[in-house]
């Protein structure tokens, strides 16, 4: 099977590039028929799943000067898993492979190259397109604060471990949407050292730096609020164990006159003068109450049972 060509789509003083691979030795038909792009080729070719970027710097000659990786992005379509576009982008000339334009742009291929035809440099180009890869990840982003902010007042409220595991689970998909931030910040830093200052102020490229600048704030504060979670979390957990410990140490102190009384009434020897008193059983029980309700009392002129004005605050 043939990797579909999208022919050559002449810019003004640029030309665009786009093919869609319909398995990974495509990648050597698209050297047949664009021989000058063999390392972009070769390097696309192998790493399907982790991100690349390679960058050219000539400052004997700078319209050699290129840009070679990749990036990944979410549509609406695959949401839960990232897909990997390849790019090629110099001075004159912005080749493109695995990016499904149409769901990305949200517009018609034939759409979507009329805009690119607008601008003036094929860097501007590729940002515009590195823009929309940003909308889906924001809105998952709004959708993953709707569910922070319910769990964070309801968290507050009570603690419980299904909620733990929930912040957890979160922290998981906030990794995830940082990894997917990381080949466009990549982009965005090798950009700035390729290309002067007149490009860097065109509109899709301001564009861009400001979204990107938004998400990357967005996902910041949102680890400073999981991560505040995850303290408070630990910070309940301990101070429930803390409780939990004191119950059984108090519990455990005020049966020990049971425990006493109980192991030496129950030893078998011979000649045990309280064995033959008329009142042996009630005074033993008088005796256990009597000696349980003085440990109490030394508990609590000591505060360890607890101040009940404090609780009740």
């Amino acid at each position: 099977m043939k990797p579909a060509f999208i022919e050559t789509v002449s810019c003004g003083n640029w030309q665009f590039h786009y093919c869609l691979l319909n398995e990974p030795s495509d990648f050597s038909k698209i050297a047949n028929v664009f021989p000058q792009y063999t390392p972009f080729i070769e390097e696309s070719a192998l790493l399907t799943d982790t991100n690349y970027l390679h960058v050219t710097n000539d400052f004997i000659a700078p319209e050699k000067n290129c840009m070679i990786g990749s990036f990944h992005y979410i549509t609406k379509t695959s949401s839960q898993s990232n897909l990997l576009a390849h790019f090629y982008v110099d001075q004159y000339q912005l080749l493109l492979t695995d990016l499904n334009i149409p769901d990305l742009t949200g517009h018609s291929l034939a759409t979507t190259v009329a805009i690119l035809k607008s601008f003036e440099t094929p860097i501007e180009a590729l940002y515009f397109l590195l823009t929309k890869t940003l909308n889906p990840l924001l809105s998952e982003i709004d959708h993953f604060e709707r569910s922070v902010v319910t769990a964070e007042k309801r968290h507050y409220d009570k603690f419980k471990q299904k909620q733990v595991q929930q912040l957890f689970n979160w922290r998981s998909d906030l990794l995830r949407l940082r990894h997917l931030t990381l080949p466009l910040q990549e982009i965005k830093l090798a950009t700035e050292e390729i290309y002067t200052n007149n490009h860097l102020q065109k509109h899709a490229i301001h564009s861009f730096n400001k979204r990107f600048e938004r998400t990357t704030d967005l996902l910041n504060q949102y680890e400073k609020q999981l991560s505040s979670m995850l303290d408070l979390s630990t910070t309940f957990a301990s101070y429930r164990g803390n409780e939990i410990m004191n119950a059984l140490t108090m519990f455990t102190v005020l049966t020990t006159p049971v425990i006493v009384f109980g192991a030496i009434w129950g030893m078998n020897f011979r000649v045990m003068p309280e064995l033959y008193l008329k009142y042996g059983y009630l005074y033993s029980l008088l005796l256990i109450l009597f000696f349980t309700g003085l440990v109490a009392l030394w508990l609590y002129r000591k505060g360890w049972l607890g101040n009940k004005k404090i609780r009740s605050k």
